[in-house]
Order: C-alpha cells, then sequence, then structure tokens
C-alpha cells in the first residue's frame, strides 16, 4: 500500500490566506495532488501550542430592542475560550457591564449530543450581530455579518 503524507501547518500560507488562525485555517499545497481509486484518509497527527488565542477581535453587536439606541460595535477580550459557553458567557457579561442593567441579555442552551447552541434574546425585536470570524468559529456559525 502506497503512503502519501500531507502535512497541513496552520502558518504554512500565511501569506496567502490572510485570515487563517491557529484553528482555522487555509493552505496550498507546493504541487496539485491528483489521487485515483480508492483511498483511506487518516490524521496521523495534531499538534497545538499550549496557549493561543481563539478570539482576537470578538466583534458583535448588540441592541435590546427598538427603544434602544446603542448599537456600537463590543469587543470580547482577546484570548483562549475553551467553549461555546465560555464565549456566550462572556458576551452576556459584557453586554450587561457596558449596558449597566441587570437584565440578562442573552439566554442559551447547547445541545450536548449535537453541540447546537439556542440563542434567545429578551425582546422580539432584540439584535445580535456576529461581526468576527473568530467569534463566530467558538460558536460554529457558518456566516459572518459586516
Amino acid at each position: 500500500m502506497e503512503t502519501e503524507i500531507i502535512q497541513l501547518v496552520s502558518s504554512a500560507s500565511a501569506n496567502l490566506y490572510k485570515n487563517n488562525t491557529l484553528s482555522c485555517f487555509v493552505n496550498q499545497l507546493p504541487t496539485q495532488q491528483n489521487f485515483e481509486g480508492e483511498w483511506e484518509v487518516a490524521l496521523s497527527e495534531i499538534s497545538h501550542p499550549v496557549l493561543y488565542q481563539n478570539i482576537v477581535e470578538g466583534k458583535f453587536r448588540y441592541k435590546a430592542n427598538n427603544h434602544d439606541t446603542e448599537v456600537d460595535p463590543m469587543y470580547l477580550q482577546p484570548g483562549l475560550y475553551h467553549s461555546m459557553i465560555d464565549g456566550l458567557s462572556s458576551m452576556t457579561k459584557l453586554i450587561t457591564e457596558t449596558r449597566k442593567t441587570n437584565e440578562t441579555p442573552l439566554l442559551f442552551d447547547i445541545d450536548h449530543r449535537t453541540q447546537k447552541v439556542k440563542i434567545t434574546l429578551p425582546y422580539d425585536d432584540s439584535i445580535l450581530v456576529i461581526q468576527s470570524e473568530d467569534l463566530s468559529h467558538i460558536l460554529v456559525m457558518d456566516q459572518v455579518l459586516y
């Protein structure tokens, strides 16, 4: 059986893909690879630094309701957020501190089987907009709005 080893390194194509991060990246291989027939693929090794930041920008906007004029962007503190719960809890705390209110801005529930998150906002006209890719990655979102 023939073995082909391809190394994928987060910093390998940083000059081509400016949005690459340690946990979400694209590589351009030095030569085109053409695989014919059936192949088995395996991850043989993975490594990551002990300390890294998966949130660098963390930009989002929150508006409680139509009477709320606060729509300035908010930014999570850069750092390592271990889970969606860490990110959402930090967002909730930041919103509460910024708006100087005791009202809970976000309620969230995570299905531990599927890892899907359900975010509930306090009013029908409340708005939450995620505006940075790093934040969308920890929340496992497909699309970022700018």
